[in-house]
């Protein structure tokens, strides 16, 4: 299991950003905890639900981040059978297993995110850089992420149309790109 999770990792640092790769390292934190020694093809399902188990006992997740992590560590398998570490069935197998529902025992969901009143906003935007309130501004009339602001260059936006009064923000690359087919 050692040899999967490290190599696994390494490969995520160079193919992932930062972000994601912290998730997974925490995914491969609570797979190793127990399962360190486990052979990867002696991995199950019923081990994987003991992962989870231990995620939910930790408590330091809501039920939505534990399913994630969950998903997280079929994928490290995926990119075993991938490398030839781990045998195809290991795999299907682990997809069988059910995400956790709302209201299981152990779980919570967070409460959904709250719109931050105009009102607050206004007050907050002196105290900003121009660089920071100039986001902030963006943000509130695009309805964009904040990393898709942070990753924003000048260089993205088409001024092409400026006699209309309009600038066109054309992405290099969305966050799904890799997943579409």
């Amino acid at each position: 299991m050692l040899e999967l999770a490290a190599g696994f990792l390494n490969y995520v640092e160079i193919q992932q950003d930062k972000t994601e790769f912290q998730h997974f390292k925490r995914a491969v934190g609570f797979l190793i905890e127990i399962y360190g020694e486990l052979a990867v093809n002696e991995f199950s399902p019923k081990k994987l639900k003991a992962c989870r188990k231990q995620m939910v006992k930790a408590g330091t997740m809501c039920r939505s981040q534990i399913n994630k992590q969950i998903g997280r560590i079929i994928r490290i398998f995926a990119w075993g059978v991938e490398e030839e570490l781990v045998q195809p069935n290991v795999v299907a197998a682990l997809r069988e297993v059910k995400t956790l529902k709302c209201g299981e025992q152990g779980t919570h969901d967070n409460p959904p995110r709250q719109e931050v009143p105009d009102e607050v906003v206004k007050r907050t935007l002196p105290f900003l850089s121009p660089t920071v309130a100039a986001m902030v501004k963006l943000q509130r009339i695009t309805g964009m992420r904040p990393s898709e602001i942070y990753r924003m260059t000048a260089g993205d936006i088409d001024k092409s149309n400026e006699q209309d009064g309009l600038w066109h923000y054309i992405l290099k690359t969305h966050k799904t790109v890799k997943r579409v087919v």
